[in-house]
């Protein structure tokens, strides 16, 4: 290994083990590889309970953010008998009720069913809007479907592990969309239309970070005959 590593310009290796902790936070892919207790309350009380927090105090801040994050219903099940999501959701609850500035999740939604990735994706979507928590949140994914309308910035890593890509999700998808493409990246389809739609008509229209169907069907609803079949051709290598 070699390499520094710095969190708010202070290096990994001159921070105190427990204040790191209290700082960032890491949701790894498989939630097995982190849960360490039985029930859902125990799993979100063991950091501060390690932290040595009064014990109403834990019981509190247990109970606000298992409200907050729609799992306040589950506080008393055991870990076994919860879905992927679930799981997810008690390990995010665990590090949010620490108050971390930086939350890291790697590929959150890798081992989750359809159901369980679309309950974990709504609630980070709600975590991002929230005026309650300041953090500042980081998602490993390679499939940017599913977590680009939540983001407001992109860092895209070349097969070097060398930044090739960054900066707004915007400005990304509007004016380096062949780069995005270039770096083995699964970009969303819609985008791919949107793109292709401005090189034909030479329409100026800027690529939102939100998979926008409505405005797809809109634009379609524009298309003369000549761009339609330009598109259906741009198209078909997509299909």
């Amino acid at each position: 290994m070699k390499g520094e590593v710095k969190i708010f310009n202070k290096g990994l290796w001159d921070y105190d083990f427990i204040k790191l902790n209290q700082l960032v936070g890491l949701v790894k892919q498989n939630p097995l590889e982190q849960l360490v207790t039985f029930t859902v309350r125990d799993e979100i009380a063991f950091g501060l309970e390690n932290l040595k927090y009064p014990i109403d105090e834990i019981e509190n801040k247990v109970n606000e953010i298992a409200t907050f994050m729609g799992i306040d219903s589950l506080l008393e099940r055991n870990i076994d008998q919860l879905s992927g999501g679930q799981k997810q959701l008690t390990i995010l609850s665990s590090f949010l009720v620490l108050n971390p500035k930086i939350l890291i999740l790697d590929e959150p939604i890798a081992f989750l069913d359809q159901q369980s990735e679309s309950l974990l994706l709504d609630r980070l979507k709600s975590l991002n809007k929230s005026k309650e928590f300041s953090l500042t949140l980081i998602i490993i994914e390679h499939r940017l479907s599913r977590v680009i309308d939540s983001a407001d910035k992109l860092v895209i890593l070349d097969e070097t592990g060398k930044i090739a890509l960054k900066g707004e999700v915007t400005d990304i998808l509007h004016n380096h969309f062949d780069e995005l493409k270039s770096c083995n990246v699964r970009v969303p389809w819609l985008i791919d239309i949107f793109d292709a739609y401005r090189k034909i008509t030479k329409n100026e229209i800027v690529i939102e970070n939100s998979m926008n169907f409505q405005k797809f069907f809109n634009l379609i609803s524009k298309f003369d005959e000549n761009n339609a079949l330009l598109l259906d051709k741009t198209l078909q290598p997509l299909c």
